[in-house]
């Protein structure tokens, strides 16, 4: 690759003369080429088992959660009820609805539905190589390490083998969700909104990011927590706008609106469909909350005049009193991450 194929920006013109459209089809096709063959080397690593899945006539699952997932799905088979039927003891309400639809996409038969167990790891997992190229491309601009990014998933351990065929646990499809949102995070936390016209232009990838915190949250039933990252960003987004002196409101209104779609479309699947405990879905919609008071109170600490340092122990002592309260105010809560 050379420096200027590997640094063209996602967003730059293309020249509407016919040669120049002509080159750029054909840099798309070769760099499309090389993201599928390192894609390739994803699926190569996902697949080096195969022979231990497949077994004389048989499925032998690695791991043992698997099993619990296989059990289930063999009973919705032979059952053939509604895929959005999910027992309320599952701590996995989406994962097993999703497993469910794919099963019955297939024909619904034990059949599809042991497929339907063995091959979701692996296609979470390009599905994860791609998120990731997207990730490494918008931040750095630069194709190349899209490429390498991929290159290195494909040879993480952890996930390897938590992407591996067969090893049918939840861990793959949270993994999905989490990099579906990061890209959408990171596609509209790139830019340095100064209006409300330029924040509306992000809204695809706002609702993205949305969709896919609430969905975490009803994927899984300690998923949550691991959005909890963002409200730190959050903070640290905060503070740098007002180092340098600019919106606070603009720069975090694309993360605050994704994370209050996010509790919204948790509380929704609590309500309509009974998945997850409503301890469970209280981290998004407190986050959400906590986003707008701290996005709210920075804005008032800039103006005001006051310097990052003070803000900075403002919003960690609003950030404890927050907390502090909702364990007060809601009975339980505290019980549920001990």
């Amino acid at each position: 690759l050379n420096g200027d194929e590997g640094r063209r920006h996602l967003s730059d013109r293309i020249d509407t003369s016919v040669s120049q459209i002509i080159e750029s089809v054909s840099i798309s096709r070769n760099h499309l080429l090389r993201v599928i063959g390192v894609l390739a080397l994803v699926v190569m690593f996902r697949l080096s088992i195969i022979s231990n899945v497949f077994q004389q006539g048989y499925i032998i699952l690695p791991g043992n959660d698997p099993y619990s997932y296989r059990h289930t799905l063999l009973n919705f088979a032979k059952t053939a009820q509604n895929p959005l039927i999910v027992a309320t003891e599952q701590g996995e309400p989406l994962f097993i609805f999703t497993l469910q639809l794919i099963t019955t996409l297939f024909g619904g038969s034990s059949a599809a539905a042991e497929q339907a167990l063995v091959w979701y790891p692996v296609v979470a997992a390009v599905i994860c190589g791609i998120s990731v190229y997207l990730i490494g491309t918008r931040l750095t601009d630069d194709r190349r390490v899209g490429l390498a990014s991929i290159a290195i998933l494909a040879t993480l351990p952890a996930h390897a083998y938590r992407t591996s065929i067969g090893f049918a646990d939840h861990h793959a499809f949270d993994m999905v969700i989490l990099a579906i949102v990061l890209a959408a995070v990171t596609a509209h936390e790139r830019t340095s909104p100064t209006s409300v016209s330029e924040i509306s232009e992000l809204t695809p990838w706002i609702v993205i990011a949305g969709i896919g915190i609430g969905a975490h949250t009803l994927a899984w039933e300690a998923g949550a927590l691991l959005i909890i990252p963002l409200g730190v960003y959050g903070f640290i987004r905060a503070l740098t706008s007002i180092y340098r002196d600019v919106s606070v409101i603009y720069r975090l209104a694309p993360l605050t609106t994704s994370v209050v779609i996010g509790g919204v479309t948790a509380v929704l699947g609590h309500t309509v469909l009974g998945w997850q405990s409503a301890t469970m879905i209280i981290p998004p919609t407190l986050l959400a909350v906590a986003l707008s008071v701290m996005m709210i109170t920075a804005e008032g600490l800039r103006r005001s005049g006051l310097g990052y340092r003070v803000t900075a122990l403002t919003l960690v002592l609003s950030g404890v009193v927050v907390l502090l309260g909702t364990i007060k105010v809601i009975p339980g809560f505290n019980d549920e991450f001990r």
